[in-house]
């Protein structure tokens, strides 16, 4: 399923502007969280993967995103070729506020995206700030300056995210609970189903 057109709106709202949202934390220490005063008017999950397959023509990418949303007890995605891991679990939060958008959600009301994903929770709540005034350039472990990686991306999902109230919560992957469960199996039916209509020939591991 594929959503791509937005409803216009002057709202604009950015997390950290205006209050503390969130804490960026360690493993070391716990994991504290901003929680809005009202309740969400919808909640989501969101999820990605992404397979590496070993075909005679070499290594190849086979990825996909989902998102489910808990009031309609429906779930979206796609299976996308040539595509990361961490590229599924942007696309997988950018098609869940587009869904949001196109659905009418509005836009100055909170609704809650649980995902797995730190890369893309501490991403949207901490690192895109630091891009943004650096013009999407992050400074490497060497000290170099170099463009954001999947900067596309990002740069989408930032101009959605500001645009809407969201409480992007972090859900421990594979602990059992029950969207996760639902949006991560559904990513891999949707590799699965992808790669079998194909016709992709994957080379067996030798002993």
């Amino acid at each position: 399923m594929e959503t791509i057109d937005n409803f216009g709106s002057e709202f604009k709202w950015t997390p950290n502007d205006n209050q503390k949202y969130a804490s960026e934390t360690t493993n070391q220490s716990p994991r504290r969280e901003f929680k809005p005063n009202e309740e969400s008017v919808k909640v989501l999950y969101t999820d990605g993967g992404s397979r590496i397959l070993n075909t005679p023509d070499g290594k190849r990418y086979i990825g996909a995103w989902s998102f489910y949303d808990t009031e309609t007890n429906e779930v979206h995605g796609k299976a996308e070729d040539n595509a990361t891991n961490n590229q599924m679990e942007l696309m997988a939060a950018i098609r869940a506020i587009e869904y949001l958008n196109n659905n009418g959600v509005p836009k100055d009301k909170w609704v809650t995206i649980y995902l797995d994903s730190d890369y893309v929770r501490f991403g949207i709540l901490f690192w895109t700030k630091k891009w943004v005034k650096n013009n999407w350039m992050k400074i490497n472990k060497d000290g170099q300056s170099e463009p954001v990686k999947n900067v596309e991306l990002w740069q989408a999902l930032y101009e959605l995210n500001s645009e809407r109230k969201i409480y992007w919560l972090h859900v421990p992957g594979h602990s059992g609970d029950e969207g996760n469960e639902k949006v991560d199996i559904n990513c891999g039916i949707l590799m699965d189903k992808f790669i079998e209509n194909a016709g992709i020939e994957i080379l067996k591991k030798q002993a």
